[in-house]
């Protein structure tokens, strides 16, 4: 085994457990963004949990309340009445 496979299994679990790439090639001693970007794809956990996130929403309250604000989704009815007020 290689120092370089040991760094690559580092900061690959440290991406699959949810911490950003920006942190990751911080301590991986990168100066390029770029560089952490080839461990992106195992980012795909967070973009699969935020839509499993919209897809709850939807089915929980249709589709009137598809904006979502941080945890909360915004009733899209109420925002546009309110806009009209």
């Amino acid at each position: 085994m290689r120092l370089h496979d040991l760094r690559h299994t580092f900061a690959s679990h440290l991406v699959s457990s949810g911490t950003s790439l920006h942190i990751v090639g911080k301590l991986l001693g990168h100066t390029q963004a770029a560089t952490a970007q080839r461990y992106a794809h195992l980012a795909d956990r967070a973009l699969r949990d935020a839509s499993e996130i919209m897809a709850q929403l939807v089915e929980k309250n249709g589709t009137d309340k598809v904006e979502k604000r941080g945890r909360h989704a915004v009733d899209l009815k109420q925002k546009r009445a309110a806009a009209v007020r």
